[in-house]
């Protein structure tokens, strides 16, 4: 019978649910320890830079954003505070790799309008080269035809003697 490492599936948190992780980390060792006054399930204090704190921060937001949402919609002056928020937490807890794409996302476009407009962009441009491969099949086909006169052209100038020069 083999070994289990030999057949283990490999787990990655890219493929975790926050909740699942946040409970992980909570019940796992090493454990980490909970954030004062109020443990991981409430807001912690902004002072409070601990991994716990942060987790907690993490855990807050999805439950603050995806599961109390009605409408999925933040004011701006909530998105600042999130993005604030989950930015200290990321920088305390994350990797170079995490830090950049949390920085990459934030200039990321979530307007419908802006994305319908980028989708426009794409099909059009997605329609020029097909017309233009569709063109440039043409334009051979048409330079193959430009040939063939032009050795007609020749054939006939040879044969009334006027391609001797």
């Amino acid at each position: 019978m083999p070994e289990y490492t030999e057949w283990a599936p490999v787990v990655s948190s890219a493929k975790l649910d926050v909740t699942l992780m946040v409970c992980l980390l909570r019940n796992l060792p090493p454990m980490v320890a909970p954030p004062t006054p109020n443990g991981f399930d409430a807001l912690p204090l902004s002072s409070d830079v601990s991994n716990g704190a942060h987790i907690a921060r993490i855990k807050y937001y999805k439950n603050f954003i995806v599961s109390h949402s009605k409408d999925g919609q933040l004011s701006d002056a909530d998105f600042n505070k999130i993005w604030i928020d989950m930015d200290v937490a990321i920088n305390g807890l994350g990797n170079h790799q995490d830090i950049t794409d949390a920085a990459d996302a934030k200039t990321k476009v979530l307007d419908f309008k802006a994305i319908m407009e980028h989708l426009n962009i794409w099909m059009s441009i997605k329609r020029n080269r097909k017309r233009s491969v569709e063109h440039s099949g043409k334009i051979v086909e048409h330079a193959s035809k430009i040939a063939k006169l032009e050795t007609t052209v020749e054939n006939l100038n040879i044969g009334h003697g006027k391609g001797d020069g």
